[in-house]
């Protein structure tokens, strides 16, 4: 616990294969795609959740009532704002369809010094326009979230074996130290570290005994950022929400504790690298590739590419594993219960599946909570 205050989540078992997570759209084996966007991965062509596409005013309305409520109420306000102001529609539909994401404006506007009140936003966007479309037009939003560990680490500790972990849209790689990390599952403590990540599971997971071993790991993204970069940390704390203090506490904490050892992420496109990391990976470690909030970031034809070199790579060996953690209708799982166990009535949340097809847990985007689903 960061501050005292709690945090993360978790999920449970697999066999001794090979694990594929991640957090942001960059690398994958399979036929060479068109070039991605610069950041995580290509936005789509137009905004797009599940299958809706909607106008820019109906998304930025949409990202206020099903994101931002009961998170973010200065988000929350700011978005309904911005749907109901036709001149800033105009301007952010000058920009790439990929660019007018409202996490995006946000954070940018913040990481320019731009206050979160509702007039001072308004009249710096008004009056900074020029150099919100200049910084949004070279960043993406490269959320690294170091609780969203929590989701993997009981299937990773049933391998019961050493484990080379991949991530696909890595970000700064904070997520490829499970093992790093302590965590509190309910009122059950796994780990020693200053860092203590906390998961209210309802008693629905049972509380891994050991961490996993990691004696490989190795991060993939199309924009890798820097832990040892003023810079790129400035922006990864203008990507959490005003109201999250704890969040920026344990973004801080976690990159602290990694940067005298810092993850290798190599710059790609997962849907072309991923299954030359999984041959870099060691022959006697089972290799984990896996992801958090990346496939968002695809248009449909990229997630549906990412989505065939996992299954073929399933078919073909029999050491790996796809844990992949997305919105509800990122990742096709089958069987999808349309009314999983635990899952909240409204607010967002995501679905912890493995090897895309099987459905695991339902999950807090930050990583407070977690929901293990029973099997069938």
């Amino acid at each position: 616990v960061l501050g005292g205050a709690p945090c993360g989540y978790v999920h449970s078992s697999v066999g001794a294969r090979i694990f594929i997570y991640g957090v942001s759209p960059l690398g994958a084996g399979g036929a060479r795609p068109r070039p991605l966007v610069r950041g995580r991965g290509a936005a789509p062509s137009r905004p797009t959740y599940g299958r809706r596409s909607m106008d820019t005013a109906a998304w930025y309305r949409w990202f206020a009532e099903n994101e931002a409520a009961g998170s973010s109420p200065s988000y929350e306000r700011l978005a309904h704002g911005i749907a109901d102001d036709p001149s800033v529609v105009r301007w952010l539909e000058q920009l790439p369809a990929a660019k007018r994401q409202p996490n995006l404006l946000f954070a940018t506007a913040r990481y320019l010094g731009g206050p979160t009140d509702t007039d001072g936003f308004f009249e710096f966007v008004r009056d900074r326009h020029d150099d919100l479309t200049t910084a949004m037009s070279v960043r993406s939003t490269q959320t690294n979230e170091a609780a969203r560990c929590a989701a993997f680490v009981p299937e990773l500790a049933e391998l019961e074996a050493p484990v080379a972990l991949i991530e696909v849209g890595a970000s700064a790689g904070l997520c490829l130290f499970p093992d790093r990390y302590a965590y509190r599952f309910d009122d059950a403590r796994l780990g020693d570290s200053p860092l203590e990540i906390c998961v209210d599971t309802g008693g629905s997971v049972p509380a891994p005994t050991s961490l996993p071993t990691a004696v490989w790991r190795r991060g993939l993204d199309l924009d890798p950022l820097d832990l040892t970069s003023e810079d790129d940390l400035a922006w990864l704390r203008a990507c959490i929400w005003p109201e999250h203090e704890e969040r920026r506490r344990r973004l801080d904490l976690a990159a602290e504790l990694v940067a005298n050892d810092p993850p290798r992420i190599d710059r790609g496109d997962l849907r072309i690298a991923t299954r030359d990391l999984l041959d870099a990976a060691p022959r006697d470690a089972v290799k984990v590739v896996f992801h958090s909030a990346v496939l968002a970031y695809l248009d449909d034809a990229g997630r549906r590419e990412f989505t065939d070199v996992m299954r073929r790579t399933l078919d073909e060996r029999d050491d790996v594993v796809w844990l992949s953690n997305e919105g509800p209708s990122i990742v096709a799982l089958d069987p999808l219960r349309t009314e999983p166990a635990g899952a909240p009535s409204t607010g967002a949340h995501f679905r912890l599946g493995r090897d895309g097809t099987e459905l695991l847990a339902i999950t807090d985007p930050h990583g407070r909570w977690l929901r293990w689903q029973p099997p069938g």
